[in-house]
């Protein structure tokens, strides 16, 4: 019996490890398997010029925390107290959109959305809160600024201080919700846009990177980012043939 307790222990092992080696690989190839609209949705669910987006935060996603002029903000200095973050993990890299934003662009155009709210980290701006200009900031945020519009996502910025199961979730979660807001929308909602929460998992603020809520996958060792269900579903429904 001993000996057989054994071996299940290591094929168990095993097949966790098989999981956490094709993960990856589930998102890379979801395309595939991408869950069906049930709903019915499409762009045409949705008045004219409706704007669909995802959203980040600079703190979150841009890594670089005190490099290229950068000054401190509040939750630099925050998350520095032992204890704050439960993994212990900091933003100085996180998924480095700093340097990888063409690519995330070139994702968010793949997956048809309109446009992009990023937000803009003032402490990079302005380093040390007032006065002096970090211009090495105002360029970056001018490169971000010029691809997205270069590629078509014409909505730039917003100014503002068991993995394959949350994918499922997720994915019913976006179309339960615009399923609602199309309702709303029919009964005379003046909304004009819908922007999902988040385009990549990044440093969750005091989960670090415990949590993951983009829409795109990223393997914090390699940065590689790998969109997973939600974003093909988004993809599908916002298939550029039926762009307004």
């Amino acid at each position: 019996m001993a000996k057989m307790r054994i071996h299940k222990t290591r094929l168990i092992f095993w097949l966790s490890m098989l999981l956490v080696l094709l993960l990856p690989c589930e998102y890379a190839y979801a395309e595939r398997r991408s869950p069906s609209n049930k709903s019915g949705l499409s762009r045409e669910s949705f008045p004219h010029g409706f704007v669909f987006g995802t959203a980040t935060s600079a703190f979150q996603v841009e890594g670089m925390t005190d490099k290229d002029g950068r000054g401190p903000s509040i939750w630099d200095t925050f998350i520095k107290q032992p204890g704050i973050v439960v993994d212990n993990s900091t933003p100085a890299v996180t998924v480095d959109q700093y340097h990888l934003y063409k690519q995330d662009i070139d994702l968010m155009k793949d997956l048809n959305f309109d446009a992009y709210r990023f937000s803009i980290s003032w402490s990079r701006i302005f380093p040390n809160g007032t006065g002096e200009v970090n211009w090495k900031g105002v360029d970056y945020y001018n490169r971000l600024i010029n691809y997205m519009l270069k590629s078509g996502m014409d909505d730039p910025g917003n100014v503002t201080f068991p993995k394959a199961l949350l994918d499922t979730t997720r994915v019913k979660y976006y179309e339960g919700y615009l399923s609602e807001l199309n309702k709303a929308i029919n009964e005379g909602a003046n909304v004009g846009g819908y922007f999902a929460w988040s385009l990549l998992d990044n440093f969750e603020w005091r989960l670090g990177f415990t949590s993951r809520f983009g829409i795109i996958y990223v393997d914090y060792k390699t940065l590689k980012r790998y969109p997973k269900k939600s974003a093909y579903w988004f993809k599908g429904l916002l298939n550029q043939h039926s762009k307004h």
